[in-house]
């Protein structure tokens, strides 16, 4: 049997354990009036523990190359 095409599939995952390491104070822009807020140790805004990812590629031979 001849092939005819080709697939290739891929998949990743990641971890990462974001903190603030550093003495880091800041101000809620949300509640000025509570003064800075020592933010050092906290986890980063928006940054997710764990990601994944899949993918593939399928590859077709043409009379062009």
């Amino acid at each position: 049997m001849r092939r005819s095409a080709l697939l290739t599939l891929n998949a990743g995952f990641a971890y990462t354990q974001s903190r603030i390491n550093q003495q880091l104070s800041l101000i809620d822009s949300r509640n000025p009036f509570a003064g800075p807020q020592d933010v050092t140790g906290r986890q980063l805004a928006y940054a997710p523990k764990w990601t994944a990812n899949v993918g593939s590629i399928y590859t077709v031979p043409t009379s062009i190359g």
